[in-house]
């Protein structure tokens, strides 16, 4: 089916979502949780793209049946929703096997084979799904619209469920857009499902048209909100690339991990007005600094003892350098550490085993001087972190 909105209203949107996936490619780091933003506009621009009646014009000419179109838009909207599911799990911390999403792509592919096969004798006597009944209109939304709902479903709970553990507001403010969308997705492919089954007793049309109406009016604005939210994080990439405020980005870069510190030890924090941006960078970075410092001495007794063997094997499988290497095993550790504490576990009676203890630090200077360290190789401490436990469990399960 095609597109029920009016192009001027539809082609703006789209190019902007595309407009900002190419701006956060070219601008934001290349992080699980950045390419996987990218990839749910740019698999719902697809398939907002594959519904104007302009663009299936433009097709028509080159394919022998124009109907195929509809299934490929549908298999996007389903990429989109694993695409979904895989960045919030990246931002809680889920994600385990290097193979996950790629299995959830995969079987996106197959159900998108299985709807061109049940798809094929409407499309052969130039009718939709829908309008050609029968039980396979019920078993093509079983293999489209029930997976899609409970995919943006899926990620929408796993999101309430990590609302604490998210510090930035930025993430909050997407989740809470991805929760909008997510909850529009679902009342459509349910409706979907549900009239896949009038449309076996050949019901009226009216019902489909409706919904697919309603559909684009609240889709379109939805991901146009969420692709200009998205862009909060290029406007702080570019401040840090032009900006010649040191201090800025030094504070940029230190946020992981003063997150991290301050969310098992939030006693830390004296007063959190300080750390608003109308606060003087340097003034931020220093009390950042400080708290981070005072975070790691309550943890350390919670910092738990590596297994060499796995550690290694995750060091070699991030290809981490030696020069890196104690940067991001004191990541590590303060990693777990944190875990450990917002777990309500049992401290270890053992000292000394915290960076802090383990250096002897002139000035606040030379700590921002550490602290540096350890937030350039805070992206490769979480991914290394992963690995970790993922083998840990393996060895468990062995």
């Amino acid at each position: 089916m095609t597109s029920t909105t009016p192009p001027f209203l539809m082609w703006p949107m789209v190019g902007i979502w595309l407009l900002v996936v190419l701006v956060r490619h070219l601008m934001l780091p290349r992080t699980l949780s950045n390419r996987r933003i990218n990839l749910v506009l740019f698999f719902e621009a697809m398939t907002a793209v594959l519904r104007a009646p302009e663009v299936q014009d433009l097709i028509a000419p080159h394919v022998d049946d124009i109907g195929i179109v509809r299934p490929i838009g549908h298999v996007f909207a389903m990429l989109a929703a694993a695409a979904l599911v895989g960045m919030v799990r990246s931002w809680s911390g889920r994600e385990e096997r290097a193979h996950t999403q790629m299995a959830s792509y995969g079987t996106v592919l197959v159900l998108g084979v299985l709807m061109l096969i049940l798809s094929a004798p409407s499309r052969a006597h130039h009718m939709t799904i829908e309008e050609f009944g029968t039980w396979r209109a019920v078993a093509y939304q079983l293999c489209y619209s029930l997976p899609v709902a409970l995919m943006f479903g899926g990620a929408a709970v796993m999101f309430v469920k990590d609302w604490k553990s998210l510090r930035r507001t930025g993430l909050r403010v997407i989740g809470v857009i991805l929760i909008a969308l997510a909850v529009v997705s679902v009342i459509d492919n349910l409706f979907r499902l549900f009239y896949a089954l009038l449309a076996a007793t050949h019901a009226s049309d009216a019902l489909e048209y409706l919904r697919s109406s309603s559909n684009d009016a609240l889709f379109l604005p939805t991901v146009t909100v969420l692709a200009l939210v998205t862009l909060i994080p290029v406007v702080t990439a570019v401040r840090g690339r032009f900006n010649p405020d040191a201090d800025s980005v030094a504070v940029d870069k230190l946020e992981p991990l003063w997150a991290l510190v301050t969310a098992a030890a939030p006693e830390v924090v004296v007063d959190r007005r300080l750390h608003k941006s109308a606060t003087p960078a340097r003034r931020r970075l220093y009390r950042m600094a400080i708290e981070i410092r005072d975070g790691e001495l309550i943890l350390d007794p919670y910092t738990p003892e590596l297994d060499p063997a796995a550690v290694e094997d995750a060091l070699s499988y991030c290809n981490i350098s030696a020069l890196d290497r104690d940067a991001v095993l004191t990541n590590v550790k303060l990693i777990r550490a944190a875990a450990a504490r917002r777990a309500d576990s049992t401290p270890r009676s053992v000292e000394g085993t915290n960076r802090v203890q383990n250096n002897v630090v002139a000035g606040l200077d030379d700590e921002l001087s550490l602290l540096g360290r350890l937030a350039d190789n805070w992206p490769d401490a979480v991914i290394v972190e992963s690995q970790y436990q993922l083998r840990c469990l393996t060895d468990v399960r062995t």
